[in-house]
């Protein structure tokens, strides 16, 4: 699935490219795949962690050029949802929010899909992460629940 450019983007209209600065976007199998049918090579590192983030070069995400994506139509889900991010706190399960270093996070709309899809997002992530680690997969319905990471789509290290 492509996604053409949103000119209504808060992050169009205010020029704004804070989140693709010391990227830290995890990605799925599917958002990995998404950009090699594109023709994107050599765009993303396997983590200690056992997941797979885009790669940053000089400080920002390898797709930034000139202020915007090159990848865009084909951007990994958790960009397409940025500033929604998946929140843990000891342990218990998750829940959508705005991330706080997002300047613009209060001109976004999400629905209640947007937030299942991160959900559905997330799990996958576990289990993909899981199978890279050598460990079983988290029990049906327990999978978006990895008391272990925090702020689970979080693009940045400050």
């Amino acid at each position: 699935m492509t996604r053409p450019p949103d000119q209504s983007s808060p992050c169009l209209r205010h020029g704004c490219d804070a989140c693709c600065q010391a990227t830290r976007m995890s990605l799925t199998k599917a958002d990995v795949c998404r950009l090699e049918r594109a023709g994107h090579r050599d765009f993303c590192d396997l983590g200690v962690d056992g997941a797979l983030r885009l790669r940053n070069v000089d400080g920002r995400c390898v797709f930034l050029a000139g202020g915007r994506c090159a990848a865009y139509a084909e951007r990994p889900d958790g960009c397409v949802l940025y500033p929604l991010i998946w929140f843990t706190a000891d342990g218990e399960p998750g829940e959508a929010g705005l991330h706080e270093f997002c300047p613009h996070r209060h001109e976004f709309r999400f629905s209640q899909g947007d937030r299942e899809w991160l959900a559905r997002s997330i799990a996958v992530e576990d289990i993909e992460v899981a199978a890279r680690r050598g460990a079983s997969a988290w029990p049906a319905g327990e999978a978006a629940v990895n008391p272990a990471r925090d702020e689970r789509t979080t693009q940045h290290d400050g």
